[in-house]
């Protein structure tokens, strides 16, 4: 599920480039991102910084997208659940349940293994949720003559088809928690030590995210 592409903002640049050159490459793509105020301007923030930060603010970005994708989906289920075997709704709520973990396991492709070497239990989180959302599929593909003929009478009925896609999915929960938590602890730092990486404010805000995150239970 992780993906090898290139990006400007990763690569190490070819060896003959100075430090200055490749330094003020990474800067300029900070700037148009929006993530840096004054490292052009000579603040001293080592190359390895920047190029650090700028992954740990994509990565954040990836999983916020796929923790949402993972409640879009949970509330699928959920929604699946309250539906009467064989009616139209139930048909109707299945199709969306499969379209809801089908878009995780899409949205786990976009982390690639350049990140996951950056950002500590990276992998775990992606990984684990990649097979969580895949037990999902197998086994709403399972039970899909069942809900939609009517050959059951609640959907409770079918609840052991889906024991170890629940497991996994606990344990997809926890592996996230761990990322987020972990990201924010990556940018509260960096943003301290280089303040010049971005905006005023935004280290305060990602500490307090981090401080939050490490006192919340996953």
């Amino acid at each position: 599920m992780f993906r090898h592409r290139s990006h400007t903002a990763f690569s190490p640049g070819r060896a003959r480039r100075s430090k200055a050159a490749r330094a003020g490459a990474l800067c300029s793509v900070a700037l148009a991102a929006g993530l840096s105020t004054s490292c052009s301007r000579g603040d001293g923030v080592p190359p390895g910084q920047v190029q650090r930060f700028l992954v740990v603010k994509e990565v954040t970005d990836n999983l916020t997208r796929l923790i949402e994708f993972v409640g879009t989906a949970e509330q699928g289920i959920q929604t699946l659940s309250q539906q009467r075997p064989g009616t139209v709704a139930a048909r109707r709520f299945l199709s969306g349940a499969k379209t809801g973990w089908q878009n995780v396991v899409v949205e786990t492709t976009n982390f690639t293994p350049a990140q996951a070497k950056v950002v500590p239990g990276l992998a775990n989180a992606v990984i684990a949720t990649h097979e969580s959302a895949s037990q999902w599929l197998l086994g709403l593909v399972a039970v899909s003559n069942q809900i939609d003929t009517g050959s059951v009478g609640s959907f409770q009925a079918l609840a052991p088809k889906f024991a170890l896609a629940r497991t996994d999915e606990t344990k997809a929960r926890a592996s996230l928690a761990t990322a987020a938590r972990t990201l924010a602890r990556m940018a509260c730092s960096l943003e301290t030590a280089h303040p010049g990486l971005a905006p005023a404010g935004a280290a305060a805000g990602d500490c307090a995210a981090a401080s939050g995150l490490e006192s919340s239970t996953p």
